[in-house]
């Protein structure tokens, strides 16, 4: 399962690239779908920030974490960073349904690749499918 879960993970890291490469271009970006999925607002506004951060810089490092300690069979703390993850990602999905108001379709990609990640490593930590 590690392999499925650094499969994931590089899926993860291309989707926050591309986020991170378009909050940084100037204007309409290519997701963009009317007013209610207006990707540019999303990752360029005023809440698009953690720790006096961008968000969108938190992204690549943590994926090519996963991917590192998948490789290595380090799976309670690969979950121990999934669940931070999780956690960021709930905060984050929560300001663009109640504050924003608009929605960005790679941050719910991320979103879902991280609770997709969670669980698989949850399943290969705690739970034995092959004997």
């Amino acid at each position: 399962m590690n392999l499925v879960i650094q499969i994931l993970a590089v899926i993860g890291l291309l989707i926050s690239i591309e986020a991170w490469r378009l909050s940084n271009k100037k204007g309409k970006v290519w997701c963009e779908i009317g007013k209610k999925f207006a990707c540019g607002n999303v990752i360029r506004g005023k809440y698009a920030h953690l720790f006096g951060m961008r968000t969108v810089v938190f992204g690549p490092p943590f994926y090519i974490l996963i991917i590192a300690l998948a490789g290595v069979n380090a799976l309670p703390l690969t979950l121990f960073f999934l669940f931070v993850a999780l956690i960021v990602s709930a905060h984050l999905a929560y300001i663009q349904i109640k504050k924003i108001k608009q929605h960005c379709l790679l941050c719910w990609g991320i979103y879902v690749i991280n609770v997709a990640l969670i669980i698989i490593t949850y399943l290969d930590a705690f739970v034995v499918l092959i004997p």
